[in-house]
């Protein structure tokens, strides 16, 4: 298995913004071979949002990740975020 997760801080005013936009990204995938889920979360004390994406392998998310990248292409995250979006590649070790 093979997790994509992203990290977001949205500014307050702009919550719904950056969640509506994860909404957009995750249902650009539906379908896309070797997804196995793909999640949105909050932290409670932070208001940090977490995108969690399950492949099959890091080849299916290459495969087809461009398919949300580009609902999302056109999304000022550099006017709703206080800070840049952190990404991540998570492999399983064990």
């Amino acid at each position: 298995m093979f997790i994509q997760m992203s990290t977001l801080k949205p500014k307050p005013e702009f919550d719904w913004e950056v969640v509506e936009s994860m909404k957009r990204f995750r249902n650009a995938l539906g379908g896309a071979p070797g997804l196995i889920g793909a999640h949105t979360m909050r932290d409670a004390g932070s208001g940090t949002l977490f995108g969690l994406v399950f492949w099959a392998s890091e080849s299916a998310m290459l495969a087809s990740v461009h398919l949300a990248q580009a609902a999302v292409a056109s999304d000022p995250f550099d006017e709703w975020l206080s800070e840049p979006i952190a990404n991540f590649r998570l492999e399983e070790v064990t």
